[in-house]
């Protein structure tokens, strides 16, 4: 079942069940077979063009019943219903006036998030802009606008027709940014020029929690798993974020072993001048235990004279490099993949030919049998370069 069918089908039920009720309620002839002819245009129909025309039908006749019983019954529907894409953006603007008072304010971008787990993706996150500002543009243009800001509002209660919301976060970098979100956690993306890139949110009894701020490498996303888990590679290191049992933010080095142990396919291939202090030491002590192979950092050796200050590791061994005639001037060694399921993963940022991209952990680059090169060109220094080493990547045991 598409999750079309299933939004379709939960509609359909939540209208089924609100007929029941009703009839139960309601003695009148005229009015039962009103809500049956009404109830089966609906269910027939389940769009959301029909169930509010309905909905404003009920709401005409004024009477107590359809003013205030009614709206509670609908509440379930009704928090599907404006929580959809095509009537949110209208219950953004009344919760701005009604519950937060803010006026003035177009919504560049809106989502809605679970904060609390709790399954149901009811809270809302939103980029707001000065309408006075417009200067006859779409709202949408400014949401990386240094004049933009980020609400993070929290559903409390569904009243009546439409939900309650207290505003959790406020945020006004005053600097080009934008606000993403990835399960519970929230990110504000700050322009790659500026140092951290992102900085990290996520929510726990009340409050927002901050992992910190960090910067990607190549500005490349986050990675949510699970729902609960967030990965990043960051500019020094692999990194992982989680709110612990106990509502604390827990923000987590993934080693090359660590790595490794995760996905035992996986090629980590990591720049000396990259490697966090002490990583090597626990590394090669983790490798040392056994179960799984792990290299001990040992220095290279019969590599070219000329790529000798180039130092880097595959799954904490070291790769021997040289210039051909197909790199001339470039410092290039081999790798082996074992399989079309093995990922290379580096810790510094590279450019992949003939590989796809894993959308599983680590996120790493697989090979692409189709192609016929595989290639991968990587940056050695932060000094702007065509590249700073180079891996040719075959298949074999």
């Amino acid at each position: 079942m598409t999750n079309g069918e299933a939004q379709k089908l939960t509609v359909k039920l939540a209208i089924q069940k609100t007929r029941s009720v009703l009839l139960t309620r309601i003695r009148s002839p005229r009015l039962r077979r009103m809500i049956r002819r009404t109830a089966a245009r609906l269910v027939a129909a389940a769009g959301i063009a029909t169930i509010v025309s309905a909905l404003a039908t009920f709401a005409i006749t004024g009477s107590e019943f359809f003013g205030t019983t009614l709206p509670k019954v609908f509440s379930g529907t009704s928090s599907a219903i404006l929580l959809s894409g095509t009537l949110r953006p209208w219950l953004i603007d009344r919760v701005l006036v009604r519950d937060l008072s803010i006026v003035g304010q177009c919504v560049a971008w809106h989502n809605i998030i679970d904060l609390d787990g709790d399954g149901q993706a009811s809270d809302l996150a939103l980029t707001v802009f000065p309408r006075r500002s417009l200067q006859g543009k779409d709202c949408s243009e400014f949401r990386q606008d240094p004049e933009a800001v980020h609400l993070v509002l929290k559903e409390t209660q569904w009243k009546g027709w439409r939900p309650r919301y207290a505003l959790l976060q406020t945020f006004a970098p005053g600097i080009p940014s934008i606000f993403v979100t990835a399960g519970p956690f929230l990110l504000i993306s700050t322009a790659a020029r500026i140092n951290p890139a992102y900085h990290i949110f996520a929510y726990s009894n009340g409050a927002l929690l901050s992992f910190g701020s960090f910067r990607s490498i190549a500005d490349e996303p986050a990675y949510l798993q699970l729902g609960r888990r967030l990965y990043m590679k960051t500019y020094n290191e692999f990194r992982g974020f989680e709110v612990t049992s106990t509502g604390e933010a827990k923000s987590t080095v993934l080693s090359a072993f660590d790595i490794l142990a995760r996905n035992n396919t996986a090629l980590v291939i990591e720049a000396d001048a990259r490697i966090a202090d002490g990583a090597k030491e626990a590394n090669s002590k983790a490798g040392a235990s056994g179960w799984l192979p792990f290299g001990s950092y040992s220095s290279p050796e019969g590599g070219q004279a000329a790529c000798s200050e180039i130092v880097v590791y595959k799954n904490g061994e070291a790769l021997t490099f040289a210039s051909n005639q197909a790199n001339p001037g470039k410092c290039v060694a081999a790798i082996t993949a074992a399989n079309e399921t093995a990922q290379i993963v580096a810790n510094v940022q590279c450019d992949f030919e003939g590989f796809t991209q894993s959308r599983q952990f680590p996120w790493g680059w697989i090979i692409d049998a189709t192609k016929p090169r595989h290639f991968v060109r990587c940056d050695y220094t932060d000094e702007p370069e065509e590249y700073g080493f180079g891996l040719e990547v075959g298949l074999g045991p």
